[in-house]
């Protein structure tokens, strides 16, 4: 049976206990408009946290939260729980300026010319595991995989970002 586009929101439920389905690495964005997080838990009411790194310190600060649903799903013999929320980085309360969470290669932390900056985001859930994330090919590689008869975990696995789990977010105008 060949695997199509419209199997999207199934694929993506099936493809690991735990994953960001959105945003994908490499995706643009503007600091100052909300970006949409959205994804799949192992945890039923789990906290998920998202984290960015601090380009002055290095550490990896929380920047939001959100709450995975009680309401279970269960694909493919895997129980998942769907999460959702939106973050608006020019609205991050933290120590650092929101502009700590950019960089580019040679300029000073904080101090990064628009537009031309990286950030870096991951997701944890409640106990403490990362979340497997995607780039914007990963859906078309899952279905390849599926059709060549893998099963949903290995297609998730092979097809993870290469920078699995941390997300670049790329800032334009």
């Amino acid at each position: 049976m060949r695997i199509s586009k419209i199997s999207l929101t199934v694929l993506w439920l099936a493809l690991a206990a735990s994953c960001v389905v959105s945003p994908t690495d490499q995706q643009r964005i503007k600091p100052s408009d909300p970006l949409a997080l959205s994804g799949y838990a192992s945890i039923a009411g789990t906290t998920l946290r998202v984290q960015a790194k601090n380009q002055r310190t290095g550490a990896w600060d929380v920047v939001a939260t959100f709450t995975a649903t009680t309401t279970p799903t269960t694909i493919a013999g895997d129980t998942l729980y769907a999460w959702n929320g939106s973050l608006i980085f020019t609205q991050v309360n933290t120590a650092d300026p929101w502009r700590c969470y950019f960089s580019i290669p040679g300029s000073n932390p904080c101090q990064v010319p628009e537009p031309a900056a990286n950030a870096q985001v991951r997701v944890l859930q409640g106990d403490g595991s990362v979340l497997t994330t995607f780039d914007d090919g990963g859906l078309t590689c899952v279905i390849g995989k599926l059709n060549e008869g893998k099963t949903w975990l290995t297609a998730g696995y092979e097809c993870r970002d290469n920078n699995s789990p941390v997300i670049n977010l790329r800032w334009v105008l």
